[in-house]
Formats: structure tokens, C-alpha cells, sequence
């Protein structure tokens, strides 16, 4: 699906395998054999992602295009013009930070359209964003950006593509929606999430929405209840304070958990205790 793509420009593909056991870094190996002008591969003997080291932070260090589009290992586009169409937009449209667009939703085998974007609206700002995820990753082309200047915990969020797209609006702009379907996006049960039904998912997602929220100024309580409920509904009482503290510290520096301590330390647990004598 990538090499099908049919530019008026140059474009290159950066793969990168993360010590997978199923033969896909000898395809990998393969195709870059094939298209060595096109293809490179960032491949690695030991896994990186349990180390904490997310795939897309350490992969697109080595872009060196105006422009990247994303489409993780289980994704694939569905339309040889998809990378024109976006590029076109973006150089017609300075202000336009990213573009995205419609994708099948699969499923055991059943395609279906997503149901991000149910009204078809055309461009979405900052404050929209910060709401709701309206793009699926496979869809999305960026303008290339200095990284570096990305606050810390981007390198860690989860979700890391919704968290991106905030971070690309932060300095104005739009994002803007292709509503052509371009891409498909695979769902499977056998995702990194799934051996604890979505728990630490959900966790993590609070830390990240917190750290966003601080970063961007925004003050909202909600966010403690959303965090004390992942504790108490989702199962993570049942783990230590340690195992506790630690998920927060993959995602908060040490000087901002203490800064914030009555928010993690303090009114989660009182929150989550409080809510167990009620059920009672």
C-alpha cells in the first residue's frame, strides 16, 4: 500500500521492527533489498517497547521529508492517490497543520465504516481536538516539526497519536478532513491491551489527558474523578502501591508528581475508599 502510491514527488519509507519473532523483519529485509532507494529499516534484537521506548518518537527522528504520514504495522492504505491528495492540500493551505481522512474499520474479518467523524465536518481546531479524537492513524499526513521542542511526556503518552495531534495544534492552525475513505484500520483481540481488558489503557489515558491539560494550562477536577475511577472500576486497586506509583512515574517527571501530589497521592485513594464504604 505504500509502494503503490503514485506522486509528483519524491517520498521514503521508514520501517521499523521491533525484535518481532513472526518473520516480519525478513520481509522487512526483503523489501528493502528490493527498493533500497526508497526503503530503510530501523530494526532492533531486543524489544524496545517494553523498555518504555514508544515506535513512533523513535522512528520519525529519522524523517527527512516536509511531510509524514503514519500507518502502523496492522493498518494499510486503500488508495494509490491517498498521499497526493494530502500533500496537495497542505501546500495549497500554509494554516492547515494536518490533514485526515475517512477509514474502514475491520474486525474479525468484518469491514465497516468508522464512526469518528459522524458529522462530516471539514476543519477542526485546538479546542476541538482536545475534546474527542477525530482521526484514525492511518489517515493522518503532518507537516514535519522539530520534536524536539515536544514537552517530555510526549515520548511516553498513550494514546500517542491523539496526544500528536493536539501537540501539532498547539500554535494555531487547523486540521482538515479528506472525506474520501483511504485507509483501512484493523481492530483484533489480540492487541497489547487486551490480557487486562483495557485497564491500564484506560489508566495510562487519564495520566496522559492530566499532563496534557497541565501543559496546556487548563484546569478541570473531572480529570481527578476520571483518574480515582480507573483505580476503583477497572481493577487497579488490586495492585500495589508500588505497582501503582510506578505507572504513574512512566508517565510524570518526579518534581511534577510532587507538585501535583494532592492530585495522585492524595484524592485518588481518598476517592477510591470513599466509594467502596458506599457500595457497602
Amino acid at each position: 500500500s505504500f509502494l503503490m502510491q503514485k506522486t509528483n514527488f519524491k517520498f521514503e519509507i521508514l520501517l521499523r521492527d521491533d525484535a518481532s519473532n513472526d518473520g516480519t523483519a525478513e520481509i522487512c529485509k526483503e523489501y528493502v533489498q528490493k527498493y533500497p532507494e526508497i526503503i530503510s529499516l530501523l530494526a532492533y534484537e531486543e524489544n524496545q517497547y517494553q523498555k518504555g521506548v514508544r515506535p513512533f518518537p523513535d522512528n520519525v527522528k529519522r524523517a527527512k521529508g516536509k511531510y509524514i504520514a503514519i500507518c502502523e504495522g496492522d493498518d494499510y492504505w486503500t488508495d494509490p492517490l491517498k498521499l497526493q491528495k494530502q500533500v496537495d492540500f497542505l501546500e495549497k493551505n500554509e494554516d492547515c497543520v494536518y490533514t485526515f481522512h475517512k477509514v474502514y474499520d475491520l474486525k474479525n474479518g468484518v469491514m465497516t465504516l468508522d464512526q469518528l467523524n459522524l458529522e462530516n465536518k471539514p476543519r477542526f481546531n485546538l479546542d476541538d481536538v482536545l475534546l474527542k479524537n477525530y482521526a484514525h492513524t492511518p489517515s493522518i499526513v503532518f507537516r514535519n516539526t522539530d520534536f524536539s521542542k515536544f514537552p517530555s511526556f510526549f515520548s511516553k503518552a498513550i494514546p500517542g497519536d491523539h496526544t500528536l495531534q493536539i501537540l501539532l495544534l498547539k500554535d494555531n492552525g487547523y486540521a482538515y478532513f479528506i472525506n474520501e475513505v483511504m485507509a483501512v484500520y484493523r481492530r483484533h483481540d489480540g492487541g497489547i491491551w487486551s490480557p487486562d481488558n483495557g485497564a491500564k489503557f484506560q489508566f495510562e489515558s487519564v495520566i496522559t489527558k492530566i499532563n496534557i491539560y497541565s501543559y496546556f494550562g487548563i484546569k478541570d477536577s473531572s480529570i481527578c474523578y476520571a483518574l480515582a475511577n480507573c483505580v476503583a472500576d477497572k481493577g487497579l486497586s488490586k495492585i500495589t502501591l508500588i505497582k501503582y506509583y510506578r505507572l504513574i512515574f512512566t508517565q510524570l517527571s518526579l518534581i511534577d508528581f510532587f507538585k501535583r501530589k494532592n492530585r495522585y497521592l492524595m484524592f485518588s485513594w481518598v476517592y477510591f475508599f470513599l466509594k467502596k464504604i458506599e457500595a457497602r
